[in-house]
């Protein structure tokens, strides 16, 4: 390579290295975005989460519970409209927003069914969505997110609470699914130990699509009965793994 560069002329040369140093630089701004975005993202979590430690110490003496977990957190999660049968999708591109990432749910729904998304063709596939098939789609995209079922009895409706709790101290919310009466998810955004309830964003309601559920009520219809199935179900989120 070094041969040919002194063997061509001043301005031929001149060209070529210019070519190389375009793809260069586009090559490396290109990792830089990605890494940025990354960034942004594992930031965006930790802000919400140190807002919502002081939105609890504002609302408790002491803002802990005795075993130190926070006694009221409701992370700043956006709302985006399902369109029929596109719960699990729509919950799904909600929480992913919260990350940082804008996704179809339409393309979600594509995805998780194993064929291309194509915005510009007929979208017609207005049909359930199972979290195993969610979960896989979420992984083309480098999510690492996990399915994850408790008993259908008060055992499992507190281990299952728990790691609800868990899950959004840490700044990550999740899908569960609840029959009231049919089959519906929703994103859970936050709880409540004082009220005792929990706090989540329905994408087949009305913007901003808020509501509140109490524990007493969601023991009843955090379930999968509406699908013939004797347990509870929840999806378990993060943002994008950062990659150094």
């Amino acid at each position: 390579m070094t041969a040919n560069l002194i063997s061509m002329r001043s301005s031929d040369r001149d060209r070529l290295l210019s070519r190389q140093d375009v793809m260069i630089v586009h090559f490396v701004n290109t990792r830089l975005l990605a890494k940025v975005r990354q960034i942004l993202a594992a930031l965006l979590v930790s802000i919400f989460v140190v807002q919502s430690k002081s939105s609890s110490a504002q609302t408790a003496d002491t803002g802990k519970t005795t075993k130190g977990h926070l006694t009221k957190i409701d992370l700043n999660i956006g709302f985006i409209r399902q369109e029929k049968l596109l719960g699990v999708p729509t919950s799904a591109a909600i929480i992913m927003r919260y990350y940082g990432d804008e996704q179809s749910p339409r393309k979600l729904k594509k995805m998780s069914r194993g064929t291309a998304y194509v915005e510009s063709e007929p979208f017609d596939d207005f049909s359930i969505t199972f979290y195993r098939d969610i979960v896989k789609a979420v992984a083309e995209l480098g999510y690492v997110w996990h399915e994850k079922a408790f008993p259908d009895d008060g055992f499992g409706f507190q281990k299952g609470l728990e790691t609800i709790k868990r899950e959004l101290e840490h700044g990550r919310p999740l899908m569960i699914d609840v029959s009231a009466p049919e089959g519906h998810t929703v994103v859970v955004s936050g709880f409540d130990e004082t009220l005792q309830c929990i706090f989540v964003v329905d994408p087949n309601i009305a913007a901003p699509g808020r509501y509140t559920i109490n524990y007493a009520h969601l023991q009843s219809i955090w379930n999968e009965h509406a699908f013939k199935r004797n347990f509870r179900s929840l999806v378990i989120t993060a943002p994008l793994p950062y990659v150094s």
